[in-house]
């Protein structure tokens, strides 16, 4: 049986490195978001470049995907 100033240290480190895991998972959720949002924005300015649509229109599909990425 470990005392009790052990267990609470091996608590503790147990803590910060799920807390460090969680922000690391966090990050790289962001970053995999951040990415496929640039790529869908690409996709759309092409699309709507080929396809010849006014202004208003690619910037009303632009919104659009910013706000099912934020969501």
């Amino acid at each position: 049986m470990l005392p009790l100033y052990q267990a609470e240290e091996l608590a503790r480190m147990r803590y910060e490195s799920a807390l460090t895991d969680m922000q690391l998972t966090q990050e790289y959720n962001r970053f995999i978001r951040q990415r496929k949002a640039r790529e869908a924005l690409e996709r759309i300015i092409e699309e709507n470049i080929r396809n010849g649509a006014s202004l208003g229109e690619l910037k009303r599909e632009m919104i659009a995907v910013l706000h099912r990425v934020a969501g």
